[in-house]
């Protein structure tokens, strides 16, 4: 026997509980089991978080830094936050194109730090270089 919550009392009423068993048991008649259907929903909510630029970049930066000095660490991060992060940190690693890091790019030059933006560039292709291994992009 398997059982599966529809929700809390007070904060679910009975008539959401019914077409939440109505909608469960749909599943079931189409051969779908709804608490596992429920995990897979909630497991691809997790791998979309993790699969952002920000949390690869800080996972390359994590597994990278032990190896630089503590100044180079910092500024490197430093600078994904602030000129990269912004715009780019909730998409997917898979999802970004080379116009979008391109226009990442243009804003950092366009304030005058050329040699900032080849530092980003850099930066973002370590990122992306540490994404193909761990499946995050092609």
């Amino acid at each position: 026997e398997k059982l599966l919550s529809l929700g809390v009392y007070p904060e679910t009423g009975l008539t959401e509980a019914r077409a939440r068993r109505a909608a469960a048991r749909k599943l079931l008649e189409s051969g779908v089991d709804p608490s596992a259907a429920r995990k897979a929903q909630r497991s691809a909510r997790g791998t979309i978080e993790a699969d952002s630029f920000e949390a690869v970049a800080r996972e390359w930066h994590a597994v990278k830094s032990p190896g630089w000095s503590p100044r180079h660490a910092a500024v490197s991060l430093q600078r994904l936050a602030n000129d990269v992060f912004p715009w780019l940190g909730d998409k997917r690693l898979s999802a970004i194109s080379a116009p979008e890091l391109l226009t990442v790019i243009r804003r950092v030059e366009g304030r005058g730090a050329v040699e900032t933006a080849h530092t980003v560039v850099r930066l973002c292709g370590q990122v992306f270089r540490y994404g193909i291994p761990t499946g995050r992009c092609e």
